[in-house]
């Protein structure tokens, strides 16, 4: 949908912010779920924290609980090894909830999600 903007001349989120569902579906050719869940984001819609909250970037505690979420036979130490990978010494990542939880969809295996994870995130 990025193109789409930016072929309209809209390259800041600041431009289509305030757009509405409609706007979004028709000016920036989305389907109507996609149209949803980008106005939602951006109205940071009080009845869907859900949405927003999956932009935000996890704190090392839900990157451990992300991990623990999608393979709970794993051990406690892969849930925290898996948060240190991600993060850097003050706890900070560069990825956001909705990344994470994809990426770990994807894995098959404990091992797999780690393999992977510098192509993956």
């Amino acid at each position: 949908y990025a193109w789409n903007l930016e072929d309209q001349g809209m390259k800041l989120w600041v431009q289509w912010k305030t757009w509405s569902k409609d706007d979004l579906k028709n000016k920036a050719e989305m389907s109507d779920a996609d149209a949803t869940f980008c106005h939602a984001v951006l109205e940071c819609n009080k009845d869907r924290p859900d949405l927003v909250r999956k932009f935000q970037t996890p704190e090392f505690a839900d990157l451990q609980s992300f991990f623990q979420k999608r393979f709970p036979e794993a051990i406690e130490q892969d849930a925290q090894t898996f948060a240190v990978r991600l993060t850097d010494g003050a706890g900070a990542t560069h990825v956001s909830c909705l990344q994470v939880e994809r990426y770990l969809e994807q894995a098959k295996t404990v091992r797999d999600a780690f393999t992977n994870m510098e192509k993956g995130l």
